[in-house]
Protein backbone atom coordinates (compact mmCIF):
# COMPACT_ATOMS: atom_id res chain seq x y z
CA UNK A 1 0.00 0.00 0.00
CA UNK A 2 2.81 2.39 0.93
CA UNK A 3 4.54 1.65 -2.37
CA UNK A 4 1.35 2.51 -4.26
CA UNK A 5 1.02 5.81 -2.39
CA UNK A 6 4.64 6.72 -3.07
CA UNK A 7 4.26 5.78 -6.73
CA UNK A 8 1.12 7.89 -7.00
CA UNK A 9 2.85 10.88 -5.44
CA UNK A 10 5.78 10.52 -7.83
CA UNK A 11 3.45 10.37 -10.82
CA UNK A 12 1.59 13.50 -9.66
CA UNK A 13 4.85 15.38 -9.15
CA UNK A 14 6.05 14.37 -12.63
CA UNK A 15 2.76 15.46 -14.20
CA UNK A 16 2.85 18.81 -12.41
CA UNK A 17 6.47 19.34 -13.42
CA UNK A 18 5.64 18.56 -17.04
CA UNK A 19 2.65 20.89 -16.86
CA UNK A 20 4.82 23.76 -15.64
CA UNK A 21 7.09 23.27 -18.67
CA UNK A 22 4.28 23.16 -21.25
CA UNK A 23 3.89 26.16 -23.55
CA UNK A 24 1.02 28.42 -22.57
CA UNK A 25 -1.68 28.37 -25.24
CA UNK A 26 -4.11 30.81 -23.65
CA UNK A 27 -3.94 33.98 -21.61
CA UNK A 28 -5.36 34.47 -18.14
CA UNK A 29 -8.19 37.01 -18.18
CA UNK A 30 -8.15 40.23 -16.19
CA UNK A 31 -10.77 38.75 -13.85
CA UNK A 32 -8.67 35.63 -13.30
CA UNK A 33 -5.58 37.71 -12.57
CA UNK A 34 -7.53 39.92 -10.17
CA UNK A 35 -8.94 36.92 -8.30
CA UNK A 36 -5.49 35.35 -8.12
CA UNK A 37 -4.15 38.54 -6.55
CA UNK A 38 -7.00 38.74 -4.03
CA UNK A 39 -6.54 35.11 -3.00
CA UNK A 40 -2.77 35.47 -2.82
CA UNK A 41 -2.87 38.68 -0.79
CA UNK A 42 -5.25 37.16 1.75
CA UNK A 43 -3.02 34.12 2.10
CA UNK A 44 0.17 36.20 2.40
CA UNK A 45 -1.29 38.52 5.05
CA UNK A 46 -2.41 35.48 7.02
CA UNK A 47 1.16 34.16 7.11
CA UNK A 48 2.50 37.13 9.12
CA UNK A 49 4.23 36.16 12.36
CA UNK A 50 3.17 37.72 15.70
CA UNK A 51 6.31 39.91 15.72
CA UNK A 52 5.36 41.43 12.35
CA UNK A 53 7.77 39.37 10.27
CA UNK A 54 7.26 36.68 7.64
CA UNK A 55 9.02 33.34 7.34
CA UNK A 56 11.48 31.38 9.44
CA UNK A 57 14.78 32.36 7.88
CA UNK A 58 16.01 35.29 5.82
CA UNK A 59 13.17 37.09 7.57
CA UNK A 60 14.28 40.60 6.59
CA UNK A 61 14.03 39.73 2.90
CA UNK A 62 10.72 37.91 3.27
CA UNK A 63 9.24 40.66 5.41
CA UNK A 64 10.50 43.35 3.05
CA UNK A 65 8.94 41.75 -0.01
CA UNK A 66 5.66 40.99 1.80
CA UNK A 67 5.38 44.57 3.07
CA UNK A 68 6.25 45.87 -0.39
CA UNK A 69 3.41 43.83 -1.87
CA UNK A 70 0.88 44.96 0.75
CA UNK A 71 1.84 48.60 0.18
CA UNK A 72 1.60 48.16 -3.57
CA UNK A 73 -1.89 46.66 -3.26
CA UNK A 74 -3.23 50.03 -2.08
CA UNK A 75 -3.59 51.11 -5.71
CA UNK A 76 -6.19 48.37 -6.21
CA UNK A 77 -8.44 49.46 -3.35
CA UNK A 78 -11.12 52.09 -4.09
CA UNK A 79 -11.04 55.29 -2.01
CA UNK A 80 -7.72 54.38 -0.36
CA UNK A 81 -4.72 56.52 -1.30
CA UNK A 82 -2.10 55.41 1.21
CA UNK A 83 -1.13 52.44 3.33
CA UNK A 84 -1.38 54.80 6.32
CA UNK A 85 -5.17 55.08 5.91
CA UNK A 86 -6.69 53.24 8.91
CA UNK A 87 -9.46 52.04 6.59
CA UNK A 88 -6.98 50.12 4.44
CA UNK A 89 -7.67 46.47 5.13
CA UNK A 90 -3.96 45.60 5.44
CA UNK A 91 -2.84 48.75 7.25
CA UNK A 92 -2.05 46.92 10.48
CA UNK A 93 -0.06 44.28 8.59
CA UNK A 94 2.03 46.95 6.89
CA UNK A 95 2.62 48.86 10.13
CA UNK A 96 3.64 45.72 12.00
CA UNK A 97 5.93 44.67 9.17
CA UNK A 98 7.60 48.07 9.00
CA UNK A 99 8.08 48.14 12.76
CA UNK A 100 9.76 44.75 12.57
CA UNK A 101 12.13 46.03 9.89
CA UNK A 102 12.91 49.20 11.83
CA UNK A 103 13.74 47.16 14.93
CA UNK A 104 16.28 45.20 12.90
CA UNK A 105 18.08 48.24 11.49
CA UNK A 106 21.17 49.78 13.05
CA UNK A 107 23.92 52.30 12.32
CA UNK A 108 27.42 51.50 11.10
CA UNK A 109 30.34 53.79 10.38
CA UNK A 110 31.04 54.66 6.74
CA UNK A 111 33.81 56.66 5.08
CA UNK A 112 35.00 58.03 1.76
CA UNK A 113 35.69 55.29 -0.79
CA UNK A 114 38.04 55.08 -3.76
CA UNK A 115 35.47 56.26 -6.29
CA UNK A 116 33.43 58.69 -4.22
CA UNK A 117 31.93 59.79 -0.93
CA UNK A 118 28.84 57.77 0.07
CA UNK A 119 27.91 59.99 3.02
CA UNK A 120 25.20 62.27 1.61
CA UNK A 121 23.86 63.15 5.09
CA UNK A 122 27.34 64.06 6.35
CA UNK A 123 26.89 62.05 9.53
CA UNK A 124 29.59 59.40 8.88
CA UNK A 125 26.87 56.77 9.28
CA UNK A 126 24.93 54.31 7.22
CA UNK A 127 22.08 51.98 8.14
CA UNK A 128 22.11 48.23 7.53
CA UNK A 129 19.90 45.40 8.72
CA UNK A 130 20.48 42.13 10.49
CA UNK A 131 20.63 39.16 8.18
CA UNK A 132 22.55 38.70 4.97
CA UNK A 133 24.11 42.16 4.61
CA UNK A 134 23.65 43.77 1.19
CA UNK A 135 20.96 41.33 0.04
CA UNK A 136 18.53 41.74 2.91
CA UNK A 137 19.39 45.40 3.48
CA UNK A 138 18.48 46.04 -0.17
CA UNK A 139 15.10 44.34 0.16
CA UNK A 140 14.36 46.31 3.34
CA UNK A 141 15.15 49.46 1.36
CA UNK A 142 12.64 48.44 -1.30
CA UNK A 143 9.86 48.25 1.29
CA UNK A 144 10.81 51.48 3.07
CA UNK A 145 11.18 53.35 -0.20
CA UNK A 146 7.75 52.15 -1.30
CA UNK A 147 6.11 53.81 1.72
CA UNK A 148 6.47 57.24 0.08
CA UNK A 149 6.07 58.82 3.52
CA UNK A 150 9.35 60.72 4.11
CA UNK A 151 8.02 62.89 6.93
CA UNK A 152 6.87 60.01 9.15
CA UNK A 153 8.99 59.20 12.19
CA UNK A 154 10.04 55.74 13.32
CA UNK A 155 8.19 54.75 16.50
CA UNK A 156 9.57 51.22 16.83
CA UNK A 157 12.12 50.75 19.64
CA UNK A 158 15.78 50.52 18.76
CA UNK A 159 18.52 52.68 17.24
CA UNK A 160 16.20 54.12 14.58
CA UNK A 161 13.52 55.31 16.99
CA UNK A 162 12.66 58.97 16.40
CA UNK A 163 14.37 59.16 13.00
CA UNK A 164 12.36 60.29 9.98
CA UNK A 165 11.67 57.78 7.23
CA UNK A 166 13.50 60.18 4.92
CA UNK A 167 16.73 59.98 6.90
CA UNK A 168 16.43 56.21 7.35
CA UNK A 169 16.06 55.65 3.62
CA UNK A 170 18.93 58.01 2.82
CA UNK A 171 21.24 56.38 5.33
CA UNK A 172 20.47 52.95 3.87
CA UNK A 173 21.37 54.33 0.45
CA UNK A 174 24.58 55.70 1.94
CA UNK A 175 25.38 52.28 3.40
CA UNK A 176 24.88 50.51 0.06
CA UNK A 177 26.96 53.21 -1.62
CA UNK A 178 29.67 52.45 0.92
CA UNK A 179 29.55 48.66 0.41
CA UNK A 180 29.58 48.77 -3.39
CA UNK A 181 32.57 46.63 -4.31
CA UNK A 182 35.87 48.04 -5.58
CA UNK A 183 38.06 44.98 -6.25
CA UNK A 184 38.79 44.14 -9.90
CA UNK A 185 36.40 41.23 -10.46
CA UNK A 186 33.63 42.64 -8.29
CA UNK A 187 33.89 46.35 -9.01
CA UNK A 188 30.57 48.14 -9.14
CA UNK A 189 28.49 45.25 -7.81
CA UNK A 190 27.34 44.04 -4.41
CA UNK A 191 27.83 40.76 -2.61
CA UNK A 192 27.51 38.83 0.60
CA UNK A 193 28.70 39.51 4.12
CA UNK A 194 32.28 40.54 4.73
CA UNK A 195 33.94 39.64 1.41
CA UNK A 196 35.10 42.72 -0.52
CA UNK A 197 36.13 40.56 -3.48
CA UNK A 198 32.70 38.97 -3.99
CA UNK A 199 29.90 40.44 -6.07
CA UNK A 200 27.23 38.64 -8.05
CA UNK A 201 24.25 39.66 -10.12
CA UNK A 202 21.74 38.17 -7.74
CA UNK A 203 22.65 40.43 -4.83
CA UNK A 204 23.45 43.31 -7.19
CA UNK A 205 20.02 42.97 -8.78
CA UNK A 206 18.32 43.54 -5.43
CA UNK A 207 20.72 46.35 -4.51
CA UNK A 208 19.86 48.14 -7.74
CA UNK A 209 16.15 47.62 -7.15
CA UNK A 210 16.46 48.96 -3.60
CA UNK A 211 18.21 52.04 -4.96
CA UNK A 212 15.46 52.41 -7.55
CA UNK A 213 12.77 52.47 -4.87
CA UNK A 214 14.86 54.90 -2.82
CA UNK A 215 15.25 57.21 -5.80
CA UNK A 216 11.49 57.18 -6.40
CA UNK A 217 11.06 57.96 -2.69
CA UNK A 218 13.23 61.07 -3.15
CA UNK A 219 16.58 59.88 -1.84
CA UNK A 220 19.84 60.94 -3.46
CA UNK A 221 21.90 58.26 -5.18
CA UNK A 222 25.51 59.49 -5.43
CA UNK A 223 26.54 59.72 -9.06
CA UNK A 224 29.64 57.61 -8.51
CA UNK A 225 27.39 54.70 -7.50
CA UNK A 226 25.68 54.74 -10.89
CA UNK A 227 29.01 55.19 -12.65
CA UNK A 228 30.40 52.15 -10.84
CA UNK A 229 27.23 50.17 -11.54
CA UNK A 230 27.76 50.96 -15.22
CA UNK A 231 31.22 49.40 -14.88
CA UNK A 232 29.64 46.32 -13.29
CA UNK A 233 27.19 46.02 -16.18
CA UNK A 234 30.18 45.96 -18.52
CA UNK A 235 31.84 43.01 -16.79
CA UNK A 236 28.73 41.00 -15.90
CA UNK A 237 27.05 40.94 -19.34
CA UNK A 238 28.10 38.16 -21.68
CA UNK A 239 28.70 38.72 -25.42
CA UNK A 240 25.47 36.75 -25.97
CA UNK A 241 23.54 39.38 -24.01
CA UNK A 242 22.68 37.46 -20.85
CA UNK A 243 24.02 38.16 -17.37
CA UNK A 244 26.66 35.98 -15.79
CA UNK A 245 26.20 35.12 -12.11
CA UNK A 246 29.69 36.44 -11.41
CA UNK A 247 32.21 37.85 -13.90
CA UNK A 248 33.86 35.00 -15.85
CA UNK A 249 37.30 35.97 -14.56
CA UNK A 250 36.26 34.60 -11.16
CA UNK A 251 35.68 31.14 -12.61
CA UNK A 252 32.49 30.85 -10.54
CA UNK A 253 29.48 29.27 -12.34
CA UNK A 254 25.85 30.20 -11.83
CA UNK A 255 24.70 27.77 -9.10
CA UNK A 256 21.19 27.72 -10.60
CA UNK A 257 22.10 28.15 -14.27
CA UNK A 258 19.33 30.74 -14.53
CA UNK A 259 20.54 33.23 -17.12
CA UNK A 260 17.05 34.65 -17.63
CA UNK A 261 16.68 35.60 -13.97
CA UNK A 262 20.03 37.42 -13.94
CA UNK A 263 19.26 39.11 -17.26
CA UNK A 264 16.10 40.57 -15.77
CA UNK A 265 18.28 42.00 -13.02
CA UNK A 266 20.71 43.26 -15.65
CA UNK A 267 17.98 45.13 -17.52
CA UNK A 268 16.87 46.90 -14.37
CA UNK A 269 20.45 47.90 -13.59
CA UNK A 270 20.77 49.32 -17.09
CA UNK A 271 17.58 51.33 -16.64
CA UNK A 272 18.77 52.65 -13.27
CA UNK A 273 21.99 54.04 -14.72
CA UNK A 274 20.09 55.60 -17.60
CA UNK A 275 20.98 53.42 -20.59
CA UNK A 276 18.41 54.16 -23.33
CA UNK A 277 16.36 51.28 -24.68
CA UNK A 278 18.21 51.39 -27.99
CA UNK A 279 21.63 51.11 -26.32
CA UNK A 280 23.47 48.07 -27.75
CA UNK A 281 23.78 46.47 -24.30
CA UNK A 282 20.02 46.76 -23.75
CA UNK A 283 19.18 45.57 -27.25
CA UNK A 284 21.27 42.41 -27.00
CA UNK A 285 19.83 41.62 -23.54
CA UNK A 286 16.28 41.91 -24.90
CA UNK A 287 17.21 39.73 -27.86
CA UNK A 288 18.55 37.07 -25.51
CA UNK A 289 15.31 37.11 -23.49
CA UNK A 290 13.22 36.88 -26.65
CA UNK A 291 15.21 33.94 -28.01
CA UNK A 292 15.46 32.00 -24.74
CA UNK A 293 12.13 32.64 -23.03
CA UNK A 294 11.07 29.96 -20.53
CA UNK A 295 8.94 29.98 -17.39
CA UNK A 296 9.01 26.30 -16.41
CA UNK A 297 10.39 24.85 -13.21
CA UNK A 298 8.22 26.98 -10.91
CA UNK A 299 10.73 29.84 -10.98
CA UNK A 300 8.59 32.68 -9.68
CA UNK A 301 11.68 34.69 -8.87
CA UNK A 302 12.68 34.40 -12.53
CA UNK A 303 9.26 35.72 -13.52
CA UNK A 304 9.64 38.59 -11.05
CA UNK A 305 13.13 39.53 -12.22
CA UNK A 306 12.12 39.43 -15.87
CA UNK A 307 9.07 41.55 -15.09
CA UNK A 308 11.03 44.26 -13.30
CA UNK A 309 13.58 44.53 -16.10
CA UNK A 310 11.01 44.63 -18.89
CA UNK A 311 8.75 47.05 -17.01
CA UNK A 312 11.70 49.35 -16.33
CA UNK A 313 11.98 49.87 -20.08
CA UNK A 314 8.25 49.84 -20.79
CA UNK A 315 8.60 46.78 -23.01
CA UNK A 316 5.27 45.61 -24.43
CA UNK A 317 5.24 44.26 -27.99
CA UNK A 318 8.87 45.10 -28.73
CA UNK A 319 9.70 41.45 -28.10
CA UNK A 320 7.68 38.34 -28.92
CA UNK A 321 7.92 35.35 -26.59
CA UNK A 322 6.23 32.03 -26.01
CA UNK A 323 3.03 31.01 -27.78
CA UNK A 324 1.01 34.19 -27.32
CA UNK A 325 3.92 36.52 -28.08
CA UNK A 326 3.03 38.78 -25.14
CA UNK A 327 5.50 38.45 -22.26
CA UNK A 328 2.99 39.53 -19.61
CA UNK A 329 0.30 37.17 -20.91
CA UNK A 330 2.81 34.34 -20.73
CA UNK A 331 3.99 35.32 -17.25
CA UNK A 332 0.62 36.07 -15.65
CA UNK A 333 -0.95 32.92 -17.06
CA UNK A 334 1.92 30.80 -15.74
CA UNK A 335 1.40 32.29 -12.27
CA UNK A 336 -2.40 32.01 -12.30
CA UNK A 337 -2.56 28.38 -13.44
CA UNK A 338 0.04 27.21 -10.91
CA UNK A 339 -1.55 28.88 -7.86
CA UNK A 340 -2.69 26.55 -5.10
CA UNK A 341 -6.37 26.52 -4.05
CA UNK A 342 -5.51 28.21 -0.72
CA UNK A 343 -3.94 31.21 -2.51
CA UNK A 344 -0.31 30.16 -2.09
CA UNK A 345 2.09 28.92 -4.75
CA UNK A 346 4.41 25.89 -5.05
CA UNK A 347 7.97 26.34 -3.86
CA UNK A 348 10.33 28.38 -6.00
CA UNK A 349 13.80 26.79 -6.28
CA UNK A 350 15.12 29.73 -4.25
CA UNK A 351 12.54 29.37 -1.45
CA UNK A 352 12.79 26.38 0.87
CA UNK A 353 10.74 27.87 3.71
CA UNK A 354 7.36 26.11 3.74
CA UNK A 355 4.66 27.35 3.12
CA UNK A 356 6.72 29.62 0.87
CA UNK A 357 5.80 33.26 1.59
CA UNK A 358 8.76 34.44 -0.47
CA UNK A 359 7.42 32.64 -3.52
CA UNK A 360 3.99 34.20 -2.99
CA UNK A 361 5.48 37.69 -2.76
CA UNK A 362 7.39 37.22 -6.03
CA UNK A 363 4.28 35.89 -7.76
CA UNK A 364 2.03 38.70 -6.52
CA UNK A 365 4.48 41.49 -7.32
CA UNK A 366 4.78 40.08 -10.82
CA UNK A 367 1.02 39.89 -11.36
CA UNK A 368 0.73 43.56 -10.33
CA UNK A 369 3.74 44.55 -12.49
CA UNK A 370 4.97 46.23 -9.32
CA UNK A 371 8.37 47.90 -9.69
CA UNK A 372 9.92 51.30 -9.11
CA UNK A 373 10.45 52.64 -12.62
CA UNK A 374 13.76 54.52 -12.69
CA UNK A 375 13.02 58.08 -13.66
CA UNK A 376 15.36 59.87 -15.96
CA UNK A 377 17.58 62.27 -14.07
CA UNK A 378 18.13 65.78 -15.46
CA UNK A 379 21.56 64.68 -16.67
CA UNK A 380 20.11 61.54 -18.27
CA UNK A 381 17.44 63.59 -20.02
CA UNK A 382 20.10 65.87 -21.48
CA UNK A 383 21.98 62.79 -22.67
CA UNK A 384 18.79 61.63 -24.41
CA UNK A 385 18.38 65.04 -26.06
CA UNK A 386 21.96 64.98 -27.30
CA UNK A 387 21.68 61.41 -28.63
CA UNK A 388 18.52 62.32 -30.52
CA UNK A 389 20.32 65.22 -32.18
CA UNK A 390 23.35 63.10 -33.05
CA UNK A 391 21.08 60.50 -34.66
CA UNK A 392 19.85 63.18 -37.09
CA UNK A 393 23.25 64.41 -38.23
CA UNK A 394 23.86 64.05 -41.96
CA UNK A 395 20.18 63.85 -42.87
CA UNK A 396 19.42 67.41 -43.94
CA UNK A 397 20.81 70.41 -45.82
CA UNK A 398 23.78 72.41 -44.59
CA UNK A 399 21.65 74.99 -42.77
CA UNK A 400 19.79 72.48 -40.61
CA UNK A 401 22.99 70.47 -40.17
CA UNK A 402 24.66 73.59 -38.78
CA UNK A 403 21.77 74.23 -36.40
CA UNK A 404 21.93 70.67 -35.09
CA UNK A 405 25.69 70.87 -34.58
CA UNK A 406 25.37 74.17 -32.72
CA UNK A 407 22.62 72.79 -30.50
CA UNK A 408 24.82 69.80 -29.65
CA UNK A 409 27.70 72.16 -28.85
CA UNK A 410 25.58 74.16 -26.40
CA UNK A 411 24.21 71.01 -24.76
CA UNK A 412 27.77 69.75 -24.35
CA UNK A 413 28.66 73.00 -22.61
CA UNK A 414 25.64 72.65 -20.33
CA UNK A 415 26.86 69.14 -19.43
CA UNK A 416 30.31 70.29 -18.35
CA UNK A 417 30.99 68.06 -15.30
CA UNK A 418 32.39 71.08 -13.44
CA UNK A 419 28.85 72.49 -13.33
CA UNK A 420 27.29 69.37 -11.80
CA UNK A 421 27.42 67.90 -8.29
CA UNK A 422 25.72 64.71 -9.51
CA UNK A 423 23.17 63.80 -12.17
CA UNK A 424 20.39 65.71 -10.37
CA UNK A 425 22.15 68.68 -8.72
CA UNK A 426 24.11 71.65 -10.00
CA UNK A 427 27.10 73.39 -8.45
CA UNK A 428 25.60 76.36 -6.69
CA UNK A 429 28.07 78.99 -7.87
CA UNK A 430 27.89 78.07 -11.56
CA UNK A 431 24.68 76.12 -12.12
CA UNK A 432 22.98 79.00 -13.90
CA UNK A 433 25.34 78.38 -16.84
CA UNK A 434 23.52 75.12 -17.50
CA UNK A 435 20.26 76.97 -18.05
CA UNK A 436 21.97 79.68 -20.13
CA UNK A 437 23.53 77.15 -22.50
CA UNK A 438 20.24 75.38 -22.94
CA UNK A 439 18.49 78.58 -23.89
CA UNK A 440 21.08 78.91 -26.65
CA UNK A 441 20.53 75.30 -27.71
CA UNK A 442 16.78 75.97 -27.93
CA UNK A 443 17.46 79.06 -30.03
CA UNK A 444 19.42 76.95 -32.54
CA UNK A 445 16.67 74.33 -32.66
CA UNK A 446 14.01 76.96 -33.30
CA UNK A 447 16.03 78.05 -36.34
CA UNK A 448 15.19 74.65 -37.82
CA UNK A 449 11.49 75.25 -37.28
CA UNK A 450 11.66 78.72 -38.77
CA UNK A 451 13.49 77.81 -41.99
CA UNK A 452 11.36 78.01 -45.12
CA UNK A 453 9.65 74.65 -45.68
CA UNK A 454 11.80 72.58 -43.32
CA UNK A 455 11.37 68.76 -43.45
CA UNK A 456 8.55 67.75 -41.12
CA UNK A 457 10.66 65.09 -39.40
CA UNK A 458 13.34 67.70 -38.66
CA UNK A 459 10.71 69.96 -37.11
CA UNK A 460 9.33 67.10 -35.02
CA UNK A 461 12.85 66.22 -33.85
CA UNK A 462 13.61 69.84 -32.93
CA UNK A 463 10.47 70.19 -30.82
CA UNK A 464 11.07 66.82 -29.14
CA UNK A 465 14.59 67.85 -28.12
CA UNK A 466 13.39 71.24 -26.89
CA UNK A 467 10.71 69.64 -24.74
CA UNK A 468 13.25 67.22 -23.24
CA UNK A 469 15.55 70.11 -22.36
CA UNK A 470 12.77 72.20 -20.83
CA UNK A 471 11.52 69.23 -18.80
CA UNK A 472 15.04 68.50 -17.55
CA UNK A 473 15.40 72.10 -16.37
CA UNK A 474 12.03 71.94 -14.65
CA UNK A 475 13.23 68.81 -12.87
CA UNK A 476 16.46 70.50 -11.74
CA UNK A 477 14.47 73.35 -10.23
CA UNK A 478 11.88 71.00 -8.70
CA UNK A 479 14.53 68.85 -7.03
CA UNK A 480 16.14 71.93 -5.50
CA UNK A 481 12.76 73.23 -4.32
CA UNK A 482 11.75 69.87 -2.82
CA UNK A 483 15.01 69.78 -0.86
CA UNK A 484 14.47 73.34 0.36
CA UNK A 485 10.84 72.83 1.38
CA UNK A 486 11.58 71.02 4.69
CA UNK A 487 13.28 74.24 5.86
CA UNK A 488 10.04 76.23 5.54
CA UNK A 489 9.38 78.16 8.74
CA UNK A 490 13.06 78.32 9.70
CA UNK A 491 13.14 82.08 9.20
CA UNK A 492 11.54 84.82 7.09
CA UNK A 493 14.30 84.78 4.48
CA UNK A 494 13.79 81.08 3.84
CA UNK A 495 10.04 81.49 3.45
CA UNK A 496 10.49 84.50 1.17
CA UNK A 497 12.81 82.60 -1.16
CA UNK A 498 10.42 79.65 -1.28
CA UNK A 499 7.57 82.00 -2.23
CA UNK A 500 9.69 83.52 -5.00
CA UNK A 501 10.54 80.05 -6.29
CA UNK A 502 6.85 79.17 -6.51
CA UNK A 503 6.20 82.38 -8.42
CA UNK A 504 8.85 81.41 -10.96
CA UNK A 505 7.32 77.95 -11.42
CA UNK A 506 4.03 79.71 -12.18
CA UNK A 507 5.81 82.06 -14.58
CA UNK A 508 7.33 79.09 -16.40
CA UNK A 509 3.90 77.52 -16.79
CA UNK A 510 2.56 80.79 -18.20
CA UNK A 511 5.42 81.04 -20.71
CA UNK A 512 4.82 77.49 -21.89
CA UNK A 513 1.14 78.30 -22.38
CA UNK A 514 1.93 81.44 -24.41
CA UNK A 515 2.09 81.21 -28.19
CA UNK A 516 5.05 82.90 -29.88
CA UNK A 517 5.49 82.33 -33.62
CA UNK A 518 3.50 79.14 -33.36
CA UNK A 519 5.27 77.71 -30.34
CA UNK A 520 5.58 78.34 -26.57
CA UNK A 521 8.12 80.80 -25.18
CA UNK A 522 10.61 78.07 -24.33
CA UNK A 523 13.55 80.37 -23.61
CA UNK A 524 11.56 82.41 -21.11
CA UNK A 525 10.32 79.23 -19.44
CA UNK A 526 13.91 78.01 -19.04
CA UNK A 527 14.84 81.37 -17.58
CA UNK A 528 11.99 81.06 -15.06
CA UNK A 529 13.17 77.58 -14.04
CA UNK A 530 16.66 79.00 -13.60
CA UNK A 531 15.28 81.62 -11.21
CA UNK A 532 13.19 79.02 -9.35
CA UNK A 533 16.34 76.92 -8.92
CA UNK A 534 18.27 79.92 -7.61
CA UNK A 535 15.55 80.93 -5.13
CA UNK A 536 15.30 77.37 -3.80
CA UNK A 537 19.06 77.26 -3.38
CA UNK A 538 19.03 80.57 -1.53
CA UNK A 539 16.34 79.21 0.79
CA UNK A 540 18.65 76.33 1.71
CA UNK A 541 21.58 78.67 2.24
CA UNK A 542 19.55 80.97 4.50
CA UNK A 543 18.34 77.96 6.49
CA UNK A 544 21.86 76.66 7.07
CA UNK A 545 23.39 79.96 8.17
Amino acid sequence: MKKKIVATIIIVVIILSMFSMLPISFAATEDEIEQSIIDGIEWLAGMQNPDGSWGNGWVIAKTGLAVLKLIDYVKEVPDIDSWTDPNYVYQSNVSAGLDFLFREGYYVNISVQTYGDPDTLNNDKGIRFTGFDDYETSVALMALGATMTPSLTVTAPGPLNGVTYSDVVQDIVDYLSYTQRESTDARGGWGYEGDPTWADNSVSGYAALGLGYAQAFGATIPQFVKDELTHWIGIIQSPAGYSYYRPPATGWPDPYGDHLLRTGNLLYEMALVGMPVDHPNVTIALTYIENNWALGGSSYQRAYCLMKGLEAYGIEDEISVGVTGDWFNETSTFIVITQNPDGSWPSDPHDGDYPYPLTAAWALLTLERAVAIPEKTPWGMKEDARELLVSHLGLYDKHIEHDIQQAIWHIDKSMNPDLWVDDSHLVWQHGNKVFDEEKLAVKELLHIVEWKNPPSDAVDMAFEVIEILVESDEKLATIEYDEALPYAGTNKQVDHQLELALEEFANAADELATDKKGHPKYDDAINAYNKAWQHAGLAIQHALK
